[in-house]
């Protein structure tokens, strides 16, 4: 496969000899005043990352719509009425996908429990704050799922910005 050229003056690139065989696209670089908001293959809207390139198709046609109203998301974790030092916040899309690994957003807190997610795409999120970003790496198996599960719940619109306290969780 050959490597993409630099965006036109219309922001297209062109991919030459790409087998057509399912690919995942991951759009990056973009700051946090954007976001992708729908991917295309062949003029149809795809319900995730992947494009399922058709062998048959005479052309192959892929849309980044990328727009300019993120949300936001910034708050504070506390236990009781006290704030947690420099806590870790996870921050997941919802629902997950079923038959691909959970993909969280991570923010470390400052020390009095802040933090803050921007460049949000809208729509329905879990939210929780665990003690430290070693608890979700070092995690057992299916702890994150059960907690998420019981996690707070957020739905963001376009130029949302919302705030949330939530409250300490634990991986179990």
């Amino acid at each position: 496969m050959a490597l993409p050229r630099a965006p036109d003056a219309a922001g297209k690139i062109e991919f030459t000899g790409v087998p057509t065989v399912r690919r995942q696209i991951e759009v990056s670089g973009l700051d946090n005043g954007h976001y992708v908001k729908e991917l295309r293959y062949n003029g149809a809207p795809l319900a995730d990352e992947f494009v399922p390139l058709d062998s048959a198709a005479v052309g192959h046609s892929l849309t980044v719509v990328i727009d300019d109203k993120p949300a936001i998301v910034m708050g504070s974790v506390t236990i009781g009425d006290k704030p947690v030092r420099q806590p870790y916040v996870l921050l997941v899309k919802w629902p997950p996908r079923v038959d691909w690994p959970i993909q969280t957003l991570g923010a470390a807190g400052d020390d009095k429990g802040r933090f803050q997610f921007a460049g949000l795409a809208p729509g329905e999120y879990r939210i929780l704050a665990l003690r430290s970003r070693d608890e979700e790496t070092y995690r057992a198996a299916g702890t994150l799922e059960r907690a998420l599960a019981e996690a707070k719940k957020i739905d963001l619109s376009p130029n949302a910005l919302q705030s949330v306290g939530i409250e300490l969780s634990e991986l179990r």
